[in-house]
Protein backbone atom coordinates (compact mmCIF):
# COMPACT_ATOMS: atom_id res chain seq x y z
CA UNK A 1 0.00 0.00 0.00
CA UNK A 2 2.80 2.55 0.83
CA UNK A 3 4.12 2.42 -2.93
CA UNK A 4 0.69 2.69 -4.58
CA UNK A 5 1.48 6.57 -3.24
CA UNK A 6 4.09 7.31 -5.01
CA UNK A 7 3.72 5.14 -9.15
CA UNK A 8 3.39 7.19 -12.64
CA UNK A 9 -0.02 7.61 -12.93
CA UNK A 10 -0.12 10.08 -16.17
CA UNK A 11 3.30 9.16 -17.81
CA UNK A 12 3.17 12.24 -20.18
CA UNK A 13 3.16 14.48 -17.12
CA UNK A 14 6.78 15.59 -15.39
CA UNK A 15 7.57 13.28 -12.21
CA UNK A 16 9.93 14.10 -8.99
CA UNK A 17 11.69 10.58 -9.17
CA UNK A 18 14.16 9.00 -6.91
CA UNK A 19 16.11 6.38 -7.51
CA UNK A 20 18.28 4.85 -4.34
CA UNK A 21 20.94 1.97 -4.83
CA UNK A 22 19.90 -0.73 -2.38
CA UNK A 23 21.42 -0.68 1.36
CA UNK A 24 22.36 2.66 0.33
CA UNK A 25 25.77 1.27 -0.73
CA UNK A 26 27.69 4.40 -1.91
CA UNK A 27 28.45 3.24 -5.43
CA UNK A 28 28.73 6.42 -7.06
CA UNK A 29 31.84 8.23 -5.40
CA UNK A 30 33.98 7.86 -9.03
CA UNK A 31 33.25 9.57 -12.14
CA UNK A 32 32.75 6.60 -13.77
CA UNK A 33 30.35 5.51 -12.51
CA UNK A 34 28.13 8.77 -12.46
CA UNK A 35 28.72 8.93 -15.75
CA UNK A 36 27.15 6.09 -16.98
CA UNK A 37 23.86 7.55 -15.44
CA UNK A 38 24.42 10.87 -17.07
CA UNK A 39 25.03 9.11 -20.44
CA UNK A 40 21.86 7.08 -20.12
CA UNK A 41 19.76 10.88 -19.63
CA UNK A 42 21.38 12.00 -22.69
CA UNK A 43 20.32 9.47 -24.76
CA UNK A 44 16.89 9.31 -23.61
CA UNK A 45 17.19 12.92 -24.23
CA UNK A 46 18.10 12.04 -27.87
CA UNK A 47 16.11 9.28 -28.55
CA UNK A 48 13.38 8.86 -26.20
CA UNK A 49 11.38 12.30 -25.91
CA UNK A 50 13.06 12.77 -22.43
CA UNK A 51 12.99 15.95 -20.62
CA UNK A 52 15.27 16.63 -17.50
CA UNK A 53 14.48 19.11 -15.81
CA UNK A 54 16.93 19.00 -13.24
CA UNK A 55 19.14 16.53 -11.21
CA UNK A 56 21.66 15.49 -8.20
CA UNK A 57 23.53 12.69 -8.20
CA UNK A 58 24.40 11.56 -4.32
CA UNK A 59 26.63 8.95 -3.50
CA UNK A 60 23.78 6.44 -2.89
CA UNK A 61 20.92 7.94 -4.68
CA UNK A 62 19.71 10.58 -6.86
CA UNK A 63 16.61 12.50 -7.52
CA UNK A 64 15.55 14.02 -10.71
CA UNK A 65 12.47 15.92 -12.50
CA UNK A 66 11.57 14.66 -15.77
CA UNK A 67 8.91 14.33 -18.44
CA UNK A 68 8.49 12.16 -21.61
CA UNK A 69 5.68 10.81 -23.49
CA UNK A 70 6.28 7.33 -21.30
CA UNK A 71 8.50 8.45 -18.47
CA UNK A 72 6.79 5.18 -16.52
CA UNK A 73 8.99 3.18 -19.54
CA UNK A 74 11.78 5.75 -19.61
CA UNK A 75 12.64 5.48 -15.93
CA UNK A 76 12.16 1.53 -16.31
CA UNK A 77 14.71 1.33 -19.13
CA UNK A 78 17.03 3.54 -16.83
CA UNK A 79 17.06 1.82 -14.17
CA UNK A 80 17.44 -1.83 -16.20
CA UNK A 81 20.77 -0.21 -18.60
CA UNK A 82 22.17 1.59 -15.62
CA UNK A 83 21.96 -1.45 -13.17
CA UNK A 84 23.31 -3.48 -15.87
CA UNK A 85 26.25 -1.08 -16.60
CA UNK A 86 27.60 -0.36 -13.27
CA UNK A 87 27.57 -3.95 -12.20
CA UNK A 88 30.24 -4.53 -15.10
CA UNK A 89 32.29 -1.62 -13.30
CA UNK A 90 32.01 -2.88 -10.20
CA UNK A 91 32.89 -6.29 -11.32
CA UNK A 92 35.51 -4.70 -13.55
CA UNK A 93 37.36 -2.94 -10.70
CA UNK A 94 37.10 -6.34 -8.34
CA UNK A 95 34.64 -4.64 -6.12
CA UNK A 96 33.57 -8.12 -4.41
CA UNK A 97 32.35 -5.82 -1.11
CA UNK A 98 29.81 -4.16 -2.97
CA UNK A 99 28.87 -7.61 -5.28
CA UNK A 100 28.35 -9.68 -2.33
CA UNK A 101 25.80 -7.03 -0.58
CA UNK A 102 24.24 -6.67 -3.84
CA UNK A 103 23.77 -10.32 -4.48
CA UNK A 104 22.16 -10.76 -0.98
CA UNK A 105 19.59 -7.96 -1.62
CA UNK A 106 18.59 -9.67 -4.42
CA UNK A 107 15.15 -11.75 -4.05
CA UNK A 108 14.60 -14.89 -4.30
CA UNK A 109 11.87 -14.81 -6.85
CA UNK A 110 13.83 -12.91 -9.05
CA UNK A 111 15.63 -15.63 -10.70
CA UNK A 112 16.34 -13.81 -13.85
CA UNK A 113 19.84 -11.90 -11.98
CA UNK A 114 22.29 -12.48 -9.78
CA UNK A 115 22.23 -8.89 -8.71
CA UNK A 116 19.79 -6.17 -7.31
CA UNK A 117 21.35 -2.94 -7.80
CA UNK A 118 18.53 -0.24 -7.31
CA UNK A 119 15.71 -0.36 -4.50
CA UNK A 120 12.02 -0.80 -5.56
CA UNK A 121 9.93 1.95 -7.10
CA UNK A 122 11.21 5.24 -8.30
CA UNK A 123 8.79 7.00 -5.32
CA UNK A 124 7.16 9.00 -7.99
CA UNK A 125 5.31 12.63 -7.10
CA UNK A 126 3.99 14.57 -10.13
CA UNK A 127 4.80 17.73 -10.14
CA UNK A 128 1.25 19.66 -10.60
CA UNK A 129 2.35 23.08 -10.74
CA UNK A 130 4.66 25.81 -11.04
CA UNK A 131 5.60 26.30 -7.19
CA UNK A 132 5.92 22.56 -6.93
CA UNK A 133 8.18 22.81 -9.78
CA UNK A 134 10.01 25.18 -7.86
CA UNK A 135 9.99 23.44 -4.71
CA UNK A 136 11.79 20.29 -6.58
CA UNK A 137 14.39 21.61 -8.16
CA UNK A 138 15.44 23.89 -5.07
CA UNK A 139 15.41 20.75 -3.22
CA UNK A 140 17.44 19.06 -6.09
CA UNK A 141 19.83 21.84 -6.02
CA UNK A 142 20.35 22.42 -2.31
CA UNK A 143 20.85 18.89 -0.97
CA UNK A 144 24.35 18.39 -1.14
CA UNK A 145 24.41 21.76 0.47
CA UNK A 146 22.52 20.66 3.71
CA UNK A 147 24.47 17.61 3.75
CA UNK A 148 27.04 19.96 4.67
CA UNK A 149 29.34 19.02 1.33
CA UNK A 150 29.50 22.22 -0.55
CA UNK A 151 28.71 25.90 0.51
CA UNK A 152 26.97 26.78 -2.56
CA UNK A 153 24.39 24.37 -5.12
CA UNK A 154 26.12 24.96 -8.27
CA UNK A 155 29.64 24.09 -6.84
CA UNK A 156 28.26 20.39 -6.49
CA UNK A 157 29.51 18.70 -9.62
CA UNK A 158 27.07 16.19 -10.17
CA UNK A 159 23.80 17.66 -10.36
CA UNK A 160 21.98 20.56 -12.87
CA UNK A 161 22.75 23.67 -10.20
CA UNK A 162 25.59 25.19 -12.63
CA UNK A 163 23.38 25.07 -15.84
CA UNK A 164 20.72 26.87 -14.11
CA UNK A 165 23.63 29.80 -13.35
CA UNK A 166 24.10 30.06 -16.24
CA UNK A 167 27.41 27.71 -16.70
CA UNK A 168 28.30 24.85 -18.21
CA UNK A 169 26.76 21.51 -16.90
CA UNK A 170 28.04 18.05 -17.47
CA UNK A 171 25.29 17.29 -19.37
CA UNK A 172 22.92 19.41 -21.63
CA UNK A 173 19.06 19.37 -19.49
CA UNK A 174 16.32 21.22 -20.53
CA UNK A 175 15.69 24.58 -18.45
CA UNK A 176 12.22 24.77 -16.67
CA UNK A 177 12.17 28.84 -17.61
CA UNK A 178 13.96 28.48 -20.57
CA UNK A 179 11.68 25.85 -21.73
CA UNK A 180 8.87 29.15 -21.42
CA UNK A 181 10.10 31.05 -24.28
CA UNK A 182 9.88 28.38 -27.19
CA UNK A 183 6.33 29.45 -27.81
CA UNK A 184 5.82 32.18 -29.84
CA UNK A 185 3.04 34.49 -27.85
CA UNK A 186 3.96 33.09 -24.72
CA UNK A 187 6.93 35.12 -23.21
CA UNK A 188 6.05 36.86 -20.19
CA UNK A 189 8.93 38.25 -18.11
CA UNK A 190 6.88 38.47 -14.56
CA UNK A 191 5.59 35.03 -14.69
CA UNK A 192 9.29 33.96 -15.10
CA UNK A 193 10.70 36.05 -12.74
CA UNK A 194 7.74 35.66 -9.82
CA UNK A 195 8.82 31.53 -10.60
CA UNK A 196 11.67 32.28 -9.18
CA UNK A 197 11.04 34.12 -5.84
CA UNK A 198 12.55 32.09 -3.66
CA UNK A 199 16.07 32.98 -1.78
CA UNK A 200 17.55 30.26 -5.01
CA UNK A 201 15.95 33.49 -6.99
CA UNK A 202 19.19 36.12 -6.28
CA UNK A 203 21.47 33.27 -7.07
CA UNK A 204 20.01 32.39 -10.59
CA UNK A 205 19.23 36.36 -11.58
CA UNK A 206 22.09 35.93 -14.01
CA UNK A 207 21.16 33.05 -15.64
CA UNK A 208 17.45 34.95 -15.95
CA UNK A 209 19.17 37.54 -17.58
CA UNK A 210 20.09 35.31 -19.94
CA UNK A 211 17.31 33.36 -21.04
CA UNK A 212 15.56 36.58 -21.85
CA UNK A 213 18.67 38.12 -24.22
CA UNK A 214 18.61 34.73 -26.05
CA UNK A 215 15.13 35.17 -25.84
CA UNK A 216 15.22 38.55 -27.64
CA UNK A 217 14.61 37.06 -31.32
CA UNK A 218 11.76 34.88 -29.85
CA UNK A 219 10.40 38.28 -28.59
CA UNK A 220 10.64 40.10 -31.24
CA UNK A 221 8.61 37.76 -33.83
CA UNK A 222 5.98 37.08 -30.64
CA UNK A 223 3.28 39.57 -31.68
CA UNK A 224 4.95 41.64 -28.56
CA UNK A 225 5.20 44.62 -29.01
CA UNK A 226 8.19 46.94 -27.35
CA UNK A 227 5.84 49.07 -25.40
CA UNK A 228 4.33 45.82 -23.98
CA UNK A 229 7.90 44.35 -23.59
CA UNK A 230 9.12 47.70 -21.90
CA UNK A 231 6.00 47.75 -19.66
CA UNK A 232 6.54 43.97 -18.24
CA UNK A 233 10.02 45.18 -17.47
CA UNK A 234 8.75 47.69 -15.19
CA UNK A 235 6.54 45.47 -13.21
CA UNK A 236 6.97 45.10 -9.35
CA UNK A 237 8.28 41.67 -9.15
CA UNK A 238 11.96 40.32 -8.13
CA UNK A 239 14.40 40.48 -9.66
CA UNK A 240 17.48 39.11 -7.98
CA UNK A 241 20.66 40.16 -7.09
CA UNK A 242 20.84 42.91 -10.11
CA UNK A 243 17.63 44.49 -9.80
CA UNK A 244 17.22 45.34 -13.75
CA UNK A 245 16.10 43.60 -16.61
CA UNK A 246 18.52 43.56 -19.19
CA UNK A 247 18.06 45.94 -22.35
CA UNK A 248 16.70 44.47 -25.33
Amino acid sequence: MGRSRYVILEPDKPHFLTCTVVEWLPVFTRPDAVQILLDSWSHQRAHDGLRLYGYVVLENHLHFVAQAPRLDKCVSNFKSFTAARLIELLEARRAAPLLARLRLAKRAHKRDREYQFWQEGSHAEMVISESVMRQKLDYIHYNPVKRGYVDQPEHWRYSSARCYHGQPGLIDIDSWWTGRWNVPGSVDFRVTAALWHSPFAVELSDAIVQDIKLARPLIRGSGFSRDRVIAAKAAPTKLGSTGKWPEL
